[in-house]
């Protein structure tokens, strides 16, 4: 929990109501200034955004004009549209200038690069009524701006999460944190929630936060405002706490005995990026902000590097990631994985309890639960985490996670029989087997998307797939629908798309293939009606339009006009004989008439 913030650097998703996608947007906080050579740095290490506090630069056209050119979003801290709290003795709500709120949104809010307004950082309960009339202002000037607010941590004493005084001398309970998170939705009517945890750091000396509670509800932190965000529609961001080359200590002004300081046994590497960044995606996270005060610079080019890639496999995977809606996370034990703390249980919630993972349903689609997972010889399923979630048309998607920061750990997944997974970061060919081995590195996570029964997905409306994407099920585009392909599709085995009659598929310059070694897809079907016209506007026609080299492959038919049946053994009272050597199956086409080009 911070007194004092000088650098934040962000990953988030942006949601814009006015738009078919949704991205994360990864960049850096900086309460004072940005020099032009910083923001192309932040590119260069794949930031695309940057909270960026306008009035402390005289040069702010120049940065303007830098960003739209570079590529870079901006998200303002401007001194007309950023609440300054109140004190907790005299609480108020703070009136607002809106006209001059009204006068920074028209000057900013027409640049292309503003992506909205950062207004508030760890506001207490009491100030929610004063944020939400800035929230009001940007939201009526423009709805789809993004309205930010950071949230406490749930390692707070209570009075602050529930506005009662006569609460100072208590710690928060979960009721008071998940009350407090539902009272800032209702009260500010917020388009993204954001809070900070820092499970690495130690508070030894604050009269109330102990050092057990510091870093140990971070879980349970997690798994509450998840589940705000599912219920809510909310995506969420954690803030995480700053990882440096060098222990960090902070001496607070206003309590000088009020010591932060890292704990001394922990890898100052990349595996304490891992452990925070990938705690929180497995509980479907939508975005990371960086606490880094200002040691971004301090961060050795190794780790700069290696989160330039990470920063990269979830700009990659964003299609994913940003559809997952959390479900249910399981823990093998509640013993703390940070070191030096190992003997130190974690605040999880009981129904995050492993002997609670047999009985989940998506455990039970997936796993073969009696086993689910097992460590290699040498290694540990001790400090494993695994959680599922799902996605708008209900594909499963589970998380395995390594929560040591010391130790690699070699594990087999053992499956359902019939389940095939593949793994979303590495994009690698799909796995049909029982059992599947991986390593996680100290901290890290894999995601897989579980394929488990072959049902259709229906298209209606006109449909743009502009990233590479895995299907796992029949793709139908219905009458007066235009599916538009501009990326790879990997097809499981069994899968296919149908063109209805009356729909349309056209294929702009991607790729369609198998998703698995060794096993073919279903190709396209073109259904239509061989007596109607084959003339435009083809609307009693199925339609496939191949354009900039599209490719189909390793399908067991590239496209096939109308649909296959077999064809019946006794016809007319013959009984058709079929030869010892011959292996196929006598088969015909209905529905013929479609329309293909290329």
């Amino acid at each position: 929990m911070k007194k004092h913030l000088i650098i934040i650097a962000s990953i988030f998703l942006f949601i814009n109501s006015n738009a078919q996608n949704r991205e994360f947007f990864i960049g850096m906080f900086n309460e004072s200034y940005y020099s032009i050579q910083q923001l192309k740095e932040l590119k260069s290490y794949n930031f695309t955004f940057c909270i960026y506090n306008e009035s402390e630069n005289d040069d702010y056209p120049s940065i303007l004009d830098t960003a739209n050119v570079i590529g870079l979003k901006l998200l303002l801290k401007d001194s007309n549209i950023h609440f300054f709290e109140n004190d907790m003795n005299n609480p108020k709500i703070v009136p607002v200038d809106s006209s001059k709120i009204r006068l920074s949104l028209e000057n900013n809010g027409k640049k292309s690069c503003v992506l909205g307004y950062y207004v508030d950082d760890e506001p207490e309960r009491i100030n929610f009524d004063s944020i939400a009339l800035y929230f009001n202002c940007i939201k009526k000037y423009d709805s789809t701006f993004i309205r930010y607010a950071n949230l406490l941590p749930m390692y707070i004493e209570a009075f602050r999460a529930t506005g009662n005084p006569a609460d100072s001398n208590r710690g928060a309970t979960p009721a008071d944190y998940q009350n407090y998170i539902q009272s800032y939705i209702d009260i500010t009517s917020p388009n993204i929630l954001s809070f900070d945890h820092y499970p690495i750091f130690l508070n030894s000396q604050h009269s109330l936060i102990k050092h057990i509670l510091w870093p140990s509800n971070f879980f349970y932190n997690l798994d509450i405002i998840s589940k705000k965000s599912v219920e809510n529609n909310i995506p969420f961001i954690y803030v995480l706490c700053p990882l440096d080359t060098n222990a960090v200590q902070l001496n607070l002004p206003e309590n000088p005995k009020d010591i932060i300081y890292r704990y001394p046994q922990t890898p100052k590497d990349s595996f304490e990026f891992n452990y925070v960044i990938f705690s929180a995606l497995i509980y479907g996270v939508k975005g990371l902000n960086y606490w880094n005060y200002d040691h971004w610079n301090k961060v050795t080019p190794n780790v700069k590097n290696y989160l330039s890639g990470l920063h990269k496999k979830i700009i990659d995977n964003q299609n994913v990631l940003m559809n997952l809606k959390f479900a249910a996370a399981y823990h093998k034990t509640f013993y703390s994985t940070i070191p030096t703390k190992q003997d130190l249980q974690e605040n999880i919630p009981s129904y995050s309890a492993w002997n609670n993972f047999s009985n989940d349903v998506y455990a039970n689609e997936i796993f073969n639960v009696s086993n689910p997972i097992q460590a290699l010889s040498g290694y540990s399923i001790d400090s494993i985490a695994i959680s599922f979630l799902t996605d708008d048309i209900e594909n499963k998607y589970f998380w395995i996670l390594n929560k040591s920061m010391l130790s690699t750990e070699m594990l087999q997944i053992n499956l359902k029989d019939g389940c095939s997974i593949i793994d979303i970061f590495e994009g690698e060919k799909c796995s049909i087997t029982e059992n599947k081995t991986i390593t996680l590195a100290p901290g890290e996570a894999k995601l897989f998307k579980a394929f488990i029964n072959v049902n259709t997905n229906i298209i209606n409306q006109s449909t743009i797939w502009d990233s590479k994407r895995i299907i796992g099920n029949n793709i139908a585009v219905n009458s007066t629908a235009v599916l538009t392909i501009t990326d790879s599709v990997l097809f499981l085995p069994n899968t296919q798309i149908i063109v209805l009659p009356g729909g349309k598929l056209i294929l702009d310059g991607c790729t369609l293939t198998n998703a698995c070694d060794g096993e073919l897809w279903g190709g396209i079907e073109v259904h239509g009606i061989p007596t109607s016209s084959q003339n435009i506007p083809w609307s009693d026609q199925g339609v496939v339009i191949l354009q900039n080299d599209a490719v189909i492959e390793n399908a067991v038919c590239g496209i096939r006009i109308g649909k296959e049946i077999n064809i019946p053994v006794d016809l007319n009272g013959t009984i058709i004989t079929i030869p010892e050597d011959f292996d196929e199956p006598l088969s015909m086409s209905i529905y013929g008439g479609g329309i293909v080009t290329a």
